[in-house]
């Protein structure tokens, strides 16, 4: 049995990156940019040393 469709389905969420200017994009980047500075000063995002290569 299938349930009965709406007659006046909700219209899609608007997606505010589909419209970001270069502006916002540029802030977006810095933004996490900055997140990851602050995780590798951290350690969290420690480079790998050079005697770690993956095989």
């Amino acid at each position: 049995m299938t349930a009965p469709r709406p007659t006046n389905p909700s219209p899609p969420a608007h997606d505010r990156r589909a419209d970001a200017g270069p502006a916002e994009v540029l802030l977006c980047e810095a933004a996490c940019q900055a997140i990851v500075d602050c995780l590798r000063g951290e350690g969290a995002l420690a480079p790998l040393p050079r005697s770690c290569r993956p095989h």
